[in-house]
């Protein structure tokens, strides 16, 4: 039994090493997003709309190779270390090569590219999403499918898909004037909306607008409501007494605007109740309630009447029929 101890445990090493995976790491290598121009944080869940699409963003790698030959490779697919997956078998390879950059250090390297640079399956399109692995190999040459024992995966989410347009949106008087739609159908990625104000409109063309781009009215600036809520309250943009055309776009979290809804009109009408038609009318008493001290002098009277209406039931109680 001792002997046969020996070439089992031999037997058994070398089906470990049989089965071992492909491109294990034989020194770490950490590759990490550094910045993106306009976040002033970037997280695994940060998502980046069409607005980031050409962005710039460095990737910092660090770890050691041995020299400074070869270059950083950039690949985007799933397990992009194998080999296997960055060879074409049946017309179509599990990885897709993009960027790469010369090896200039082998322990700190700071690599800056667009963003659409680390995605190219979408071949530089900023419209749909994408959310595959980024690889950084350290490999001989540019979309080398040699084995590769350096390596690390970046996790990016694209999201260039913007909203649909919000509906329903009402006319509305107030103020200031209340404004209700109904956000995008489905939507569950909503972040806030951008509410678009004509304030050059007459009485008559409220309701209308040519300021209004189809796109989400980049002819005037954004009013952001702060939050998803389908409704906002107009405390600003319209003169007391005026209109304006309005008209509601939503964005979601990647920061992608939607097009604008419907056009609406909304006027900014005083609501006056009754004490404002009063004092508008010459009332000068300061309030409506009576003040401490008529209603002192108000007891008096009030207890005399009391009193006689008392007297006045007993005596008739007491009038012989």
């Amino acid at each position: 039994m001792a002997r046969m101890a020996r070439p089992l445990s031999m037997a058994l090493l070398g089906a470990l090493v049989l089965v071992a995976p492909r491109g294990a790491r034989a020194q770490t290598l950490d590759a990490r997003v550094l910045s993106v121009t306009g976040h002033t944080t970037v997280t695994d869940t940060t998502r980046f709309g069409v607005a980031d699409c050409t962005a710039s963003v460095a990737v910092r790698i660090t770890g050691g190779v041995a020299g400074t030959t070869g270059v950083w490779d950039f690949w985007e697919g799933v397990a992009c270390n194998d080999p296997l997956n960055r060879t074409s078998t049946s017309g179509t390879a599990a990885c897709t090569h993009g960027h790469s950059e010369t090896i200039t250090s082998a322990t700190d390297q700071t690599v800056t590219l667009p963003l659409i640079d680390l995605f190219p399956v979408l071949a530089g399109a900023c419209s749909g999403s994408d959310s595959n692995p980024v690889w950084v190999l350290a490999a001989p040459a540019a979309g080398s499918t040699a084995e590769v024992t350096q390596y690390d995966s970046l996790t990016l989410i694209l999201d260039f898909t913007a909203p649909t347009a919000p509906t329903g949106l009402g006319d509305s008087s107030g103020d200031p004037p209340s404004l209700t739609w109904t956000g995008p159908s489905g939507a569950t990625d909503i972040d806030h909306y951008c509410v678009y104000i004509d304030a050059t409109v007459t009485a008559d063309t409220c309701g209308t607008s040519t300021m209004f781009a189809g796109d989400g009215g980049t002819a005037v600036a954004c009013l952001s409501t702060g939050s998803a809520a389908a409704s906002y309250d107009l405390a600003s943009g319209i003169a007391a007494g005026g209109q304006a055309s309005v008209a509601v776009a939503a964005v979601d979290t990647a920061g992608n605007v939607g097009p604008i809804s419907n056009i609406a009109c909304a006027r900014r009408v005083p609501t006056d109740g009754f004490w404002d038609r009063y004092q508008a009318a010459g009332g000068t008493a300061s309030t409506c309630a009576a003040s401490p001290s008529a209603r002192a002098g108000a007891w008096p009277a009030l207890l005399a009447l009391g009193v006689a209406v008392a007297l006045g039931r007993v005596v008739r109680r007491r009038r012989p029929r």
